[in-house]
């Protein structure tokens, strides 16, 4: 199947309870994800995404000691050195800020700010079609003190020394940083995959590292 988005079974997701498998998650877990400024939240899942697999799945490994085993179309967030916006695109900025008196994560497209990712990526969309078709450029602000830049990017996109979020837990404290990626291989894979639906955030933590939910991205 074409733009299949999905994770190994075994992958760990982080719940109010502590650490579940991520086939062991049902409709109504709260799970562990990135709101902006670095700050971490538990959002409810609304739909557990599961098929049958035969092929191969990337495993990427960081410094941090996580590692991701997933699809080669799973939407993830990456840093790249010296990124920035192209010119003549749809700029959607999202986690830009964390909207502390609804508990949501900030978004805005072209400077218009939306509190639900949906509602701005409906936005974004059709900016870019009134404007001829702009590319739409997404950049993910999950970390507050540095202020880095994670792009919207499907697995097999990601290289060797890019920045990856990840969720460093110290002290009782939980905040995003970036790790770097020291590893990717293909491997051969047969058994279920799994994604989670979470319209609040569109993002969770898999092993610890923060990639986007299963719904698709509009282009």
């Amino acid at each position: 199947m074409r733009n299949q988005q999905g994770l190994a079974a075994g992958t760990l997701v982080t719940t109010p309870e502590g650490d579940k498998k991520i086939e062991d998650v049902v409709t109504g877990d709260f799970v562990l994800g990135g709101a902006g400024e670095g700050v971490t939240q538990f959002f409810p899942v609304a739909k557990i995404e599961k098929a049958d697999f035969h092929g191969s799945l990337l495993e990427i490994n960081a410094d941090c000691g996580r590692k991701l085993h997933l699809t080669k179309e799973h939407i993830c967030f990456g840093h790249l050195a010296r990124d920035n916006f192209g010119q003549n695109s749809v700029a959607l900025s999202a986690y830009e800020n964390y909207y502390a008196e609804s508990k949501y994560p900030l978004h805005s497209v072209n400077g218009e700010n939306y509190d639900d990712l949906d509602r701005a990526e409906d936005a974004a969309w059709r900016l870019s079609n009134a404007r001829g078709g702009l590319k739409i450029e997404r950049i993910a602000f999950f970390d507050w003190d540095e202020r880095l830049d994670f792009r919207f990017m499907c697995g097999n996109q990601l290289k060797v020394n890019n920045g990856v979020p990840f969720v460093r837990f110290e002290n009782g404290y939980r905040r995003i940083e970036s790790s770097r990626i020291t590893s990717i291989r293909d491997y051969e894979y047969k058994g279920y995959i799994f994604s989670l639906n979470i319209p609040v955030a569109r993002n969770f933590a898999a092993n610890g590292i923060l990639i986007h939910d299963s719904k698709p991205l509009l282009n």
